[in-house]
């Protein structure tokens, strides 16, 4: 896999699944399908932690509160997609964030450990739960956001 930073989609694998993502009909149903794949797994493979995060800035982004540039195949298909999720997608999306970035749990965040970069890997986590907690939590639908 190819990386050139800390952001989440600074690398081959997740500019992968922006080809995959675009190819759903809705948020709902990526943020299904992540939580389908991560149900009962202890330990987070780095692909599977990666999706977490991507997806965390596509749901943000579409709620209002993107952290950076999105690939342009994920803001076109967020022009036409079903942006509609209800509170508890969003929570398991943020349980599914912080997952990702726990070194105990995530073979990503001890890829960046090892690499001598977790603390900007977390920064950038720590940046995206602040974007999505209000989504998770707050009082509109993520559709009116």
């Amino acid at each position: 896999m190819g990386a050139w930073g800390t952001g989440h989609f600074e690398n081959d694998a997740a500019l992968d699944w922006v080809e995959e993502a675009v190819e759903a009909d809705s948020l709902e149903s990526l943020v299904d399908h992540l939580v389908d794949e991560m149900d009962g797994e202890v330990e987070l493979e780095a692909p599977l932690a990666r999706t977490a995060l991507c997806l965390g800035e596509l749901v943000a982004a579409a709620g209002g509160r993107p952290g950076g540039r999105l690939p342009g195949a994920l803001t076109r298909w967020l022009e036409g997609a079903d942006v509609d999720l209800p509170r508890a997608k969003a929570e398991a999306l943020l349980v599914a964030v912080a997952d990702a970035a726990d070194p105990a749990r995530s073979e990503l965040a001890r890829e960046h450990a090892a690499s001598g970069q977790l603390g900007p890997f977390l920064e950038e986590v720590r940046g995206l739960t602040l974007r999505l907690r209000p989504l998770a939590t707050g009082p509109r639908p993520l559709s009116e956001a």
